[in-house]
């Protein structure tokens, strides 16, 4: 494709996308303008191939629209559906919007008015205008709802201090190696507070914790991660457990307990069928209860 081509096809790409975007100012003015349109021809003054032509151009605006509307939310064999029906919708109802736009005809005519027909249509554009106005609305009301909703119960609580069993922790962890961002995240566990998090059983002690901080510290590198060194204790009747910091955009994200790495897949399986849970644990470990271990291309080998 030559650049002149390629400079021609994208604004027009461009355009197809606000045409087709049902809240963008373009969607609205085409829809309503062409709503207008339609309205200004009389189905009553028309022969069978006008009244049907009207009846198609009316079927056709609505699977538009329905296209439209469903390709925010929708995989392709739900939208082609979604614009069927509306298209046998508008089809199937012609008969009675031919019925009601020759009563409102009839209304304007009687009422003296000039132009009855170029009033419809400009009523029909507001009214198409309106509706579009309602459904931004109904869309911008639900996000609100919905917003709430996250606020009200999924929003973690209010932080709290770090409680002294998971600062030792982290800092045992970061203390065993200045690599892999450990000294950006010393320097924000010092500015950190907990958020806590609760497992099925709110009175059982849950394996993980959150951390928050100021936006301005400096952040780690890798930004996304397991940081490399781990803490391994062995709670479950010698079985491991592997104590781990998690980052996240350059942050210290949690704090965690997990089955030990040396678990295979069939020993998970066989723990968790027999009831085994990690809220079992009776609370954090101490620093002097793990053997600290870091991640290499090998695997996780034990820190000297």
């Amino acid at each position: 494709m030559s650049t002149h081509e390629s400079g021609t096809i994208r604004p027009l790409q461009h355009r197809l996308r606000r045409l087709t975007d049902p809240t963008s100012a373009w969607h609205i003015a085409l829809t309503s303008a062409a709503t207008g349109a339609l309205a200004l021809f009389d189905p009553a003054r028309r022969g069978v191939g006008g009244r049907v032509a009207l009846r198609a151009g009316a079927a056709v605006l609505n699977g538009f629209m329905a296209w439209c509307d469903a390709g925010r939310s929708n995989p392709a064999i739900g939208r082609f559906g979604m614009t069927a029906a509306a298209v046998g919708a508008g089809l199937a109802l012609s008969e009675a919007g031919d019925a009601i736009d020759a009563r409102l005809d009839g209304f304007v005519r009687r009422r003296g008015m000039r132009h009855p027909r170029l009033i419809l249509g400009l009523g029909a554009a507001a009214l198409m205008l309106g509706a579009h106005a309602l459904s931004l609305k109904i869309d911008a009301a639900l996000d609100r709802d919905h917003d709430d909703l996250l606020d009200d119960d999924f929003l973690e609580d209010e932080p709290i201090e770090i409680p002294a069993a998971v600062r030792e922790l982290v800092a045992a962890l970061l203390a065993r190696t200045d690599g892999f961002g450990a000294g950006e995240l010393r320097a924000q566990l010092a500015a950190a507070r907990a958020i806590e998090y609760l497992g099925e059983d709110e009175a059982s002690f849950y394996p993980g914790i959150g951390f928050t901080m100021p936006a301005d510290l400096l952040l780690a590198v890798p930004a996304e991660a397991r940081f490399p060194v781990i803490g391994r204790y062995h709670p479950f009747d010698g079985r491991s457990a592997d104590v781990y910091l998690s980052i996240s955009e350059g942050r210290l994200a949690s704090l965690s307990i997990t089955t030990g790495d040396d678990w295979d897949v069939e020993e998970q399986i066989a723990w968790m069928e027999a009831g085994g849970s990690m809220q079992d644990l009776a609370g954090w470990p101490t620093p002097d209860e793990l053997t600290f271990l870091v991640e290499t291309p090998e695997g996780l080998k034990p820190l000297d």
